[in-house]
């Protein structure tokens, strides 16, 4: 995107979110200005020698907040900076979810909450769903609103089930949504059984963010299509193997 920086970005903060879950908070003006939902952030990690993508969950002046779940030895140096540490940041990456008219619904499992959380500081007229193995999973109170549904596996908190089977209690409307791939499947069948429009935040191994590289690409009804550039949002009704 011809908006996108390279910055050295200062960590403000950054805490215990939930179980193996850290949030973030980075001082990046210039991006943080120009970011918009569903964009996403490459992050350089020391000892490490290809950045990583994080989708951005909110922004607050010119402060981000990223939402980043602890799954290896990246994520762990991640997890371990301190206030005042830098961090070579490159973005806004992709691009956002589209602005569509009326009531949405935002799905969300596990950490592909990120990306919906900063969409629904820009939407009004939306329910959240959130889905969590258990109740340690779930991100503290303070980071997700209010009115969010919440359902665990387990039934540890909120409702008993899987996130698909809470969002049929809903009116039927237009789904933004991220998670793991078993979970949008299952919501590209619920978007045509309620004839709604449907959109995937999707998640990819990337090397570059910005297109050169072709390490995240999927297949599309359109030919393949790389992650970074031509997503990270894809309409449902695109995804070949949806």
């Amino acid at each position: 995107m011809s908006n996108k920086l390279d910055i050295e970005a200062t960590v403000l903060d950054n805490r215990l979110a939930g179980e193996r879950t850290i949030a973030m908070e980075l001082h990046c003006p210039g991006i943080a200005e120009n970011i918009s939902p569903g964009q996403f952030i490459m992050m350089g990690i020391p000892q490490k020698f290809l950045r990583r993508p994080f989708s951005v969950a909110g922004v607050n002046g010119n402060r981000i907040l990223l939402l980043i779940r602890v799954v290896g030895e990246g994520t762990q140096i991640i997890s371990s900076m301190r206030r005042n540490q830098k961090l070579k940041i490159l973005g806004p990456l992709g691009n956002p979810f589209p602005k569509i008219p009326g009531r949405k619904i935002l799905v969300a499992g596990g950490i592909g909450i990120a990306p919906l959380l900063f969409l629904a500081t820009r939407t009004d007229n939306r329910d959240i769903v959130y889905g969590e193995k258990s109740a340690e999973f779930v991100l503290n109170e303070m980071y997700i609103p209010p009115d969010t549904k919440i359902a665990t596996d387990d039934g540890s908190v909120g409702f008993c089930g899987n996130v698909c089977e809470l969002l049929t209690e809903l009116e039927p409307a237009p789904i933004f949504a991220c998670g793991p791939t078993p979970m949008l499947k299952k919501l590209t069948e619920i978007s045509r059984q309620w004839n709604v429009q449907a959109f995937f935040s999707m998640e990819s191994r990337m090397a570059c963010g910005f297109g050169a590289c072709n390490g995240c690409v999927i297949h599309t009804i359109d030919g393949y299509k790389k992650v970074c550039s031509d997503g990270p949002i894809f309409p449902a009704q695109m995804l070949k193997e949806f």
